[in-house]
């Protein structure tokens, strides 16, 4: 039979490796040219080894050869070990017969370089358990973002009615009093929407990072004016120590909503009177921003949850102000993309600070002084 398959030309020119075994004895008694170039071996070389010189530590040599426990193309054996000449080892699918020419058996081995199909595999499944885990995570924040839109319309409904009955008995400054909580509850109401459209977008891949060379404090004085009405109704001061000459590399519009998350955070969660400070030091090869307040603090166990979008981490602030904690969850995602990485130190009672990273422009002058200081 050996002598008719070395004059075959199909088998001696098949994608497949093929080796052809002595079922009686284990021995390998022929290959084609394709074993020969995917293993390294020559024919001479392979011929007359026992089949098992082919698997690292025996491996499943011991399954193929009694051909009495083969049926015709039952028996496959997906992404095996295969020793190489070189020492190394590839991945491939066998695919075993049983042969029997007259009084003769054999066992033929079709071979199959299985990396490809393994990895691909791999990929889809990890692409699937991704899948699993964002659509779980999407429908637990949904249905918080359901219930924390539902309970601002809720107050302002109230607020409304409690105006239209009673508004002609009631003074001028229980009046203004109700058009400050409606003020407020709007105001949230707003910041909620906004980063849920933002986060949504980003999850549907519309927002690009576009990086640019920029100066912080700009950006930084610029966003300080859009969270200054938040602040002076709780009479907190928002004071920078970036200095003029800190040049960042990024998607500014991203850092913007980054940094207005963070000082809405410290603002919320802030007691009346007190300072929230905004500073930043150059940090091995990249530069750490850093926001802090002296409010309310937070647990360990709300430190580990709160960039988990899955996760409910909404605390009401010292002014009954309300969330949902996406913003953080932006913060995270939105660093990321640039490069950066995003941290907390906070202790009940003592207050919180939000540490991010970013690259820095790579003609800055690290020569200037970069200052940071929490004494004044």
């Amino acid at each position: 039979m050996a002598k008719e398959l070395k004059s075959d030309l199909v088998f001696d020119e098949s994608p497949d490796a093929i080796i052809i075994t002595d079922g009686s004895t284990g021995k390998i008694v022929h290959v084609n040219n394709t074993c020969v170039s995917v293993l390294g071996y020559s024919k001479e070389e392979i011929i007359g080894q026992n089949f098992k010189f082919l698997f690292p530590r025996g491996g499943y040599a011991n399954l193929i050869l009694d051909p009495e426990q083969i049926t015709m193309y039952d028996d496959v054996l997906p992404g095996k070990k295969i020793k190489k000449k070189d020492g190394s080892t590839i991945l491939m699918d066998l695919v075993v017969n049983n042969v029997i020419d007259g009084e003769d058996k054999y066992v033929v081995s079709n071979l199959r370089d299985a990396t490809e199909r393994i990895k691909m595999q791999n990929e889809i499944a990890d692409y699937a358990q991704q899948l699993k885990e964002l659509n779980s995570s999407k429908d637990k924040y949904f249905s918080i973002i359901a219930h924390d839109l539902k309970n601002p319309f809720v107050s302002l409904l109230g607020f409304i009615n409690i105006l239209k009955e009673d508004f002609l008995e009631m003074s001028d400054e229980e009046k203004l009093e109700i058009i400050g909580e409606l003020e407020k509850v709007a105001s949230n109401s707003h910041q909620l929407l906004e980063n849920l459209l933002t986060w949504s977008r980003s999850q549907l891949g519309r927002i690009d990072v576009n990086p640019i060379t920029f100066y912080l404090k700009p950006l930084v004085e610029k966003t300080v004016d859009l969270v200054s009405s938040n602040a002076s109704q709780k009479q907190i001061e928002v004071k920078s120590q970036i200095n003029d000459n800190v040049r960042l590399f990024g998607d500014d519009e991203m850092i913007q909503t980054v940094l207005r998350n963070l000082l809405s955070n410290a603002i919320k969660f802030s007691p009346r009177g007190n300072k929230v400070i905004i500073g930043g030091e150059k940090k091995d090869n990249k530069y750490e921003i850093f926001v802090k307040d002296t409010g309310i603090g937070m647990s360990q166990e709300t430190i580990d949850n709160i960039f988990k979008v899955d996760k409910s981490v909404s605390t009401l602030g010292t002014d009954d102000e309300k969330g949902t904690g996406l913003g953080l969850v932006l913060c995270e995602e939105f660093v990321h993309k640039n490069n950066g990485t995003i941290r907390i130190e906070s202790v009940e009672g003592e207050g919180s600070t939000f540490y991010f990273t970013l690259p820095f422009d790579k003609d800055m002058d690290w020569d200037v002084k970069l200052f940071h200081s929490d004494k004044n």
